[in-house]
């Protein structure tokens, strides 16, 4: 007989696992909101930019639009164009805008039926071959007839000029309604505009990862209309990839007539999250788990405590407290045990039945702590004597019990009993006397004696009492006055 300790060793590892889980769950809890606040502060900080560099560029583009302007009102108020102070005009804006690569004019030729270029100022010496030779390729001819349809700034679509860079025209046609010629404006006013000048001074730093371009087209068809201009940050990790996610920035710049989309794109890596804040939450984990484990502890202690404490409750109900032998409790639980394995095996149970004679006379004679001490060496002597596959119990003041399992026979245990009288009835050496004890058995056997538990310990007893009777002669207890020491 045991208490079940099973279920609660069960419950324990449930509660054990409840509180793994609810730990893992407040730390993931803690780094996802922890997570989830520098992708709200770098996706924050990464919009900030783009506006900043849109307002950059709607100031540089806005800028293009200002100067194709006031030069096409000039070419429109001047019949006859003042070289000297167009040139200097034009020098001024150049020196003022780097990003502005070249300026000029064309003007309608009535004789040949063309328009005529004249260049009033070009900072690389360039204008002729890219008017002669790009111009051509971007849609120049297009540009100019919705420039002149809508009597605005319109821009070509980009094209090389060598170097890796890239640009694009502006036209703003010069109205005059008096001199137009077969419904076409008399002059046009051109921008070159160079589009890595464009970024000179940009609010923007490149940092890994990021991809930074500057399209012509629609917006809803970046990727695939032309690119004005390009510039790549060095490459994410793959592992920043994975486990960090991509930022895009678009926006229409400029005005009307120039058709020009930003387009900022951003892969986060580790150099955007928060070294201070990663520390505190490293803190945060290893402290709430530092507390899980100290209450953890302190929970295993107390319910190995407990179990131990129940052990202990389970043992002092199941044995003797004088002998250390099994008691009644646990005799029985293990004959009901033994009386269901003979049933299956077809084998027999014993019950040898033993009762000390005259033990009365020895707590009288000598005091009970001599009695006591007679009882724990007889259960020693007892117990050293049988199989250790029998049972050994006490179940009240001089009454022992001894249960056989696994009996072909009944001489086996009647050849044990009679050995035990030999054994059992010399004398016993105690503290201050030498005391010789004689007793009386009984015998039972299953199934002839009885199916059940009680009836097997009650033949056993009868037999034993029957014995007792038969034997009041036999010798009473004797002290041996040369061994008794005082």
């Amino acid at each position: 007989m045991s208490f079940n300790h099973k279920k609660g060793n069960a419950s324990n590892r449930a509660v054990y696992s409840l509180l793994l889980s609810a730990w893992m769950a407040i730390a993931s809890f803690v780094v996802y909101l922890a997570y989830q606040d520098q992708l709200n502060q770098a996706r924050n900080s990464f919009e900030q930019a783009g506006s900043r560099l849109k307002e950059f560029l709607d100031a540089r583009l806005l800028s293009n639009e200002a100067v194709i302007a006031g030069f096409a009102a000039y070419l429109e108020i001047s019949p006859r164009i003042d070289e000297a102070r167009m040139t200097a005009y034009v020098k001024h804006i150049l020196s003022h805008y780097s990003h502005i690569h070249a300026i000029a004019y064309m003007e309608w030729i009535s004789e040949t039926g063309t328009y005529q270029w004249h260049l009033i100022g070009d900072k690389h010496g360039e204008t002729h071959r890219l008017v002669n030779q790009q111009l051509p390729s971007s849609g120049f001819v297009t540009t100019r007839l919705r420039a002149a349809k809508i009597n605005d700034a319109v821009a070509t679509a980009p094209f090389s000029i060598g170097g890796g860079d890239m640009a694009y025209a502006i036209l703003q046609p010069a109205i005059d309604p008096q001199s137009w010629i077969s419904n076409q404006p008399r002059r046009y006013g051109v921008l070159l505009v160079s589009a890595q000048k464009l970024l000179e001074s940009a609010p923007i730093n490149l940092s890994p990862g990021m991809h930074l371009s500057i399209h012509y087209g629609d917006h809803d068809s970046l990727d695939n209309s032309p690119s004005l201009f390009s510039l790549n940050g060095s490459s994410p990790s793959y592992m920043e990839t994975v486990l960090l996610p991509e930022q895009v920035y678009k926006a229409k710049v400029g005005g009307p007539g120039q058709d020009l989309y930003l387009h900022l794109q951003r892969q986060l890596s580790w150099r955007d999250m928060s070294l201070g804040l990663l520390v505190e939450i490293v803190m945060v984990v290893v402290m709430t788990f530092s507390l899980l484990a100290i209450y953890t502890r302190a929970l295993y202690r107390s319910e190995k405590a407990r179990i131990a404490m129940a052990h202990h409750y389970e043992y002092q109900a199941l044995h003797d407290p004088l002998t250390d032998l099994p008691n009644r409790l646990l005799i029985a639980d293990r004959l009901n045990h033994a009386i269901e394995t003979a049933s299956r095996k077809g084998s027999q149970v014993a019950i040898l039945f033993l009762d000390l004679d005259k033990f009365k006379a020895v707590n009288d004679n000598y005091g009970h702590e001599t009695g006591d001490e007679l009882l724990k060496a007889f259960a020693e002597r007892l117990e050293s004597k049988v199989r250790r596959s029998d049972t050994v119990g006490r179940i009240s003041g001089d009454e022992f019990i001894i249960l056989f399992e696994g009996v072909h026979h009944h001489g086996e245990i009647e050849e044990l009993a009679e050995k035990l009288k030999t054994d059992l009835c010399g004398a016993y050496l105690l503290k201050q006397h030498v005391i010789s004890i004689g007793y009386s058995m009984g015998l039972s056997y299953f199934p002839e004696d009885g199916s059940s538990c009680t009836e097997l310990l009650r033949t056993a007893d009868h037999n034993m009492y029957k014995n007792k009777k038969r034997h009041k002669s036999a010798a009473p207890c004797q002290d041996s006055a040369a061994l008794n020491i005082e």
